[in-house]
């Protein structure tokens, strides 16, 4: 609160750049007596009212200040809280520079934000808030097929994980998957499966025995009594789910 300042003669004025005092009347001291004590205790509650230049403004202390957002000796600057760099992965977009202007953060396809996403430039002439981070999307570790296994070198944003089988199954699905930018590996985990051959057809005059259709399992051909088998004895289940070979011929 701005203050009265007393003189010699009891006179109350006013500090610099404020008006004239505002309170108790002024009495005159008495001859002889001690007019600075108490003139002073007399009008210690005086105000003085701020008597401010055209481009300033009063505030609740009574004092001249710059409207808010100016600043220079007649406030004839705008607060300025400078330019914003980018953040890494992202960008900032500004509505400007000066006073209650607007910062807002975006990050790259792929990456999350961690931070203030918007920012503002206070009267302070500083930015509100601090600089946010853009951290890549993380899919998590993957599990490997039975029978099989997984290969990638990182789980973040734009990876790339290979399957494959141990030897005797095939793959079945998605041989490649890549890490999205919703943080989801893309596609479902593959099966590793022996491969199966089908059932076989009997020669006529003959037959075929197998246990199993499956991966190198093997099949034998037999004829009946009295004839002959041209061909193919056996046969074996290949990873290509086909047998080899031909079906022989029994003849008499």
């Amino acid at each position: 609160m701005a203050i009265c300042v007393f003189s010699s003669a009891c006179d109350w004025t006013c500090n610099r750049g404020h008006g004239r005092c505002f309170g108790l009347t002024p009495s005159v001291c008495k001859e002889g007596g001690s007019s600075s004590s108490s003139c002073c205790n007399f009008y210690h509650e005086l105000t003085c009212v701020a008597n401010c230049p055209s481009a300033y403004v009063e505030n609740e202390e009574n004092d001249c200040v710059c409207p808010v957002g100016t600043t220079g000796n007649n406030c004839e600057h705008s607060i300025d809280c400078g330019c914003l760099e980018n953040p890494k992965n992202g960008t900032v977009e500004l509505t400007g520079t000066t006073y209650n202007s607007e910062a807002v953060y975006s990050c790259n396809t792929g990456y999350s934000m961690t931070g203030n996403r918007m920012r503002a430039c206070s009267e302070s002439g500083v930015w509100s808030g601090t600089l946010p981070m853009c951290t890549a999307a993380d899919c998590g570790s993957l599990a490997h097929p039975d029978a099989g296994s997984v290969v990638y070198r990182s789980t973040l944003y734009d990876a790339v994980a290979a399957y494959s089988c141990e030897s005797g199954y095939i793959l079945t699905g998605n041989s490649e998957r890549k890490c999205m930018h919703d943080a989801e590996w893309s596609g479902e985990t593959p099966k590793c499966t022996k491969p199966d051959c089908g059932d076989l057809t009997h020669p006529t005059n003959g037959e075929v025995a197998y246990n199993s259709t499956k991966y190198n399992e093997v099949a034998i051909y037999y004829c009946d009594t009295g004839y002959i088998l041209t061909g193919y004895c056996e046969r074996k289940c290949m990873e290509t789910s086909q047998w080899s070979g031909t079906t022989p011929t029994c003849s008499g």
